[in-house]
């Protein structure tokens, strides 16, 4: 708002990254603040990705697709084992 700039202020590189799920100890390498945020804005949110990822990787899991035979063959711990793997 004309008149009001002194009341607002820009997000910080650091700040966006956090809104992005970013760890703080995420280091960001640029010379140029824009391209801080552009590096940040461009980003798929960690957390978000992560839970795609997990999402994925149980929906193609070995256990699902042959169910049964596989849980027989293999042995059930070793099932379970797997899934807990990639939901953690």
């Amino acid at each position: 708002m004309p008149g009001k700039e002194q009341l607002y202020r820009r997000l910080s590189v650091r700040e966006c990254a956090r809104i992005q799920t970013f760890p703080d100890d995420f280091i960001f390498k640029y010379q140029d603040v824009a391209d801080g945020y552009k590096m940040i804005g461009n980003a798929v949110p960690v957390e978000f990705a992560r839970n795609i990822a997990i999402k994925i990787m149980q929906d193609l899991s070995i256990p699902q697709r042959y169910g049964k035979i596989y849980q027989e063959k293999m042995g059930r711990e070793h099932v379970e084992d797997s899934l807990v793997q990639y939901s953690s």
